[in-house]
C-alpha cells in the first residue's frame, strides 16, 4: 500500500538561497494511508496555491522550487508566527512510499 509522510524543508545549512529537507520518520504514527487526511490534519496549503494568497504574499513566501536538495514531488506551507509574533512561512514535504498491507495494524 502506498502511505504519505510529511517532513520540514527548512533553509540549507550551507546558505547561498538553497533549502534542505529535515528528517523523515516512516510509521503508523507519524504516516497516513491517504494524501488528504495529511493535508487536512495538518492544515497544509499547496506550494502553488499558497503563493497566490495575500496572507502568505505579507508573511513574505517565497518559491522554493528548484532550490531544494533532494526535492520532494509535493511541497506544502503553512502560516505560522514567529517568536515576536510576527507572520512567517514554514515549508514542507510529502513523501509517498511502499508499505506491506498491515502496516497500520
Amino acid at each position: 500500500m502506498t502511505i504519505y509522510t510529511e517532513f520540514t524543508i527548512k533553509p540549507a545549512d550551507s546558505g547561498f538561497g538553497m533549502w534542505q529537507r529535515g528528517e523523515k520518520t516512516v510509521g503508523p504514527q507519524t504516516s497516513y494511508a491517504y494524501l488528504s487526511d495529511l493535508v487536512m490534519a495538518g492544515e497544509l496549503i499547496a506550494l502553488a496555491a499558497a503563493l497566490a494568497d495575500e496572507d502568505f504574499i505579507e508573511a513574505g513566501i517565497e518559491d522554493i522550487r528548484g532550490r531544494i536538495y533532494n526535492e520532494p514531488g509535493m511541497i506544502y506551507c503553512v502560516l505560522g508566527e514567529e517568536g515576536d509574533g510576527s507572520p512567517c512561512v514554514r515549508y514542507f514535504g510529502v513523501d509517498e512510499d511502499e508499505v506491506p498491507e498491515d502496516f497500520f495494524d
